[in-house]
């Protein structure tokens, strides 16, 4: 069984480890990268060993895939058929992103993990991002965006399975897609997980000592929440704002003393930052630079409570990953058909509103007890569901079903 697994983007390292536990279990797995494009995220910040792209291992691929089709059809075509007759030394693609244009065309089965807009967005308006890049299209990018459009419909609806998440359950519906599947996050749990007691309560100390505070919360999530965001042709809303809202709530009726961290990173950080002025609550907010993984997992650690998203409904990473340090996470998840998600409900804190919020932090923050109690809760599920070599071995199931049906 060779497999290849492309995600031009690298969204979240999500597609480097699952090539890399692929590995681990004897699969013949590599990886596709596009050689002309900047990458989401880049493997170094999950693997210190990965300083550059000369350090990384043999199995990541890179290729020119095309970008600007109308500028040099000829040359597009080119990258093209490269790609296609690259994809057919594999018996499977794994894809994600805007790789279904591409492998349709290989006469190679593949499998579509959609990592959310790339299903949300793109077979609908052909674009993904910040909605203020499209508002004044020029015609050759009105025609671009079409095409991307169709291209997707068409490649993801001839993927043998679409693995998508709850949420997206209406998504596929619209698209008329059948074949559907959910599948377990694959965490590196060598990585995510709880430092030792001792350790811990060391550093928490001297960090609570340097940000002069008694607890602190923490949100590793994009800033992505205005009312642009908002409308329904754009599915990456974040629902910042209702943490910022709800935890000036709280700030006036606790008498601890209390920091959050945020990550500077999203379209809407300035926004988020006026936001913050406007509540008055700027002294209480301490900002940081993206970071890679081991300093998140810090993070994480020394965090009383973890905040994800509020808006869309769905599980993400950024939940999965505090849930593995064992720490109590607040964030919204919706509910799903039977057999469409994990047996268990994860145990978050799960909530959509500013008030909901405020009135979670009220309890919370003075119930240290509890706190922990949800922390070991979440460790435990997390071991149980999303450790990487029990939720990897689901992976390798669906492959294996795919290719025993050519």
């Amino acid at each position: 069984m060779k497999i290849l697994l492309v995600d031009l983007y690298n969204i979240a390292n999500y597609f480097y480890l699952l090539t890399k536990f692929l590995r681990k279990k004897g699969v013949e797995a590599d990886m596709l990268l596009a050689s002309n494009m900047e990458l989401a995220d880049h493997p170094s910040w999950h693997d210190s060993s990965v300083k550059d792209s000369s350090d990384y291992p043999s199995w990541i691929k890179k290729m020119e895939f095309p970008l600007h089709p109308f500028e040099n059809p000829l040359k597009s075509l080119k990258k093209e058929l490269a790609i296609i007759k690259f994809l057919r030394n594999y018996d499977l693609v794994v894809c994600a992103g805007l790789a279904p244009i591409c492998i349709q065309w290989a006469n190679v089965p593949f499998i579509f993990i959609s990592l959310g807009s790339d299903l949300d967005q793109l077979p609908f308006y052909g674009w993904t991002g910040n909605p203020k890049d499209v508002l004044d299209l020029t015609n050759k990018k009105k025609i671009k965006y079409f095409l991307i459009k169709h291209l997707m419909r068409r490649g993801v609806k001839r993927a043998k399975i679409v693995v998508l998440t709850p949420y997206q359950i209406g998504t596929a519906e619209r698209l008329g897609l059948k074949r559907l599947r959910f599948l377990p996050h694959v965490l590196d749990t060598e990585l995510f997980g709880p430092m030792e007691d001792e350790q811990k309560k060391e550093e928490r100390e001297r960090l609570k000592k340097e940000l002069n505070c008694d607890l602190i919360f923490f949100q590793a999530t994009r800033q992505v929440w205005t009312d642009e965001r908002k409308k329904e042709s754009f599915t990456d809303c974040k629902g910042n704002d209702k943490l910022f809202r709800g935890f000036a709530k709280f700030l006036k009726v606790t008498n601890k003393r209390v920091k959050l961290i945020v990550i500077e990173k999203g379209w809407d950080v300035e926004e988020s930052k006026r936001l913050i002025d406007e509540l008055g609550i700027t002294n209480y907010v301490v900002w940081k630079k993206p970071m890679e993984k081991r300093k998140l997992v810090w993070y994480y650690n020394m965090a009383d409570i973890v905040f994800d998203q509020f808006e869309i409904g769905v599980l993400a990473l950024s939940a999965i990953e505090p849930m593995a340090c064992g720490v109590p996470v607040f964030s919204y998840v919706t509910s799903a058909p039977d057999g469409f998600f994990y047996p268990d409900m994860p145990p978050i804190i799960n909530i959509r509103t500013e008030d909901e919020i405020f009135n979670h932090l009220c309890e919370l923050a003075k119930d240290e007890e509890k706190r922990d109690r949800i922390g070991k809760n979440s460790l435990e599920w997390i071991r149980k569901y999303c450790s990487w070599e029990k939720a990897i071995e689901k992976y390798l199931e669906l492959y294996k079903e795919v290719l025993s049906q050519r």
